[in-house]
C-alpha cells in the first residue's frame, strides 16, 4: 500500500512540473484553428473559414488545475475551441461554431 501511495506522488509531482504553460494551449489551440479553417477552405464552408478568423484576435482562458490544465478560445460568448494538457501533452477539441 506504501508503495503505490509513493508511487500516486511521483506521478502526481511529475504532473505538476510538465503541466503545460497558457502559451502551448494558446498555440495548440490556434494550430486546431488552423487546420479546421484549411479543412473548410477545401469544403467551401464559409461559416468555418470566417469562424477561425473571428477567433483569432480573442484572448482565451486558461485554467490550472496544477496537475493538468483547460484552455478555451472563445468566439462571442461561447468556446470555439477547447484544449486539455497534462504532461506536456495537449489535446484540442472544436466544441462549438461563432455567431
Amino acid at each position: 500500500m506504501l508503495r503505490l501511495l509513493g508511487l500516486l506522488v511521483v506521478v502526481a509531482a511529475a504532473a505538476f512540473f510538465t503541466n503545460p504553460t497558457a502559451a502551448t494551449m494558446s498555440a495548440a489551440a490556434d494550430a486546431k484553428l488552423k487546420t479546421v479553417t484549411e479543412a473548410a477552405a477545401e469544403n467551401v464552408d464559409l461559416g468555418g473559414a470566417l469562424g477561425g478568423l473571428v477567433a483569432r484576435g480573442a484572448d482565451g482562458k486558461y485554467d490550472s488545475f496544477y496537475v493538468a490544465s483547460h484552455y478555451a478560445k472563445p468566439a462571442g460568448d461561447s468556446p470555439l475551441v477547447e484544449c486539455w494538457g497534462a504532461f506536456t501533452l495537449t489535446t484540442c477539441s472544436k466544441v462549438g461554431s461563432p455567431q
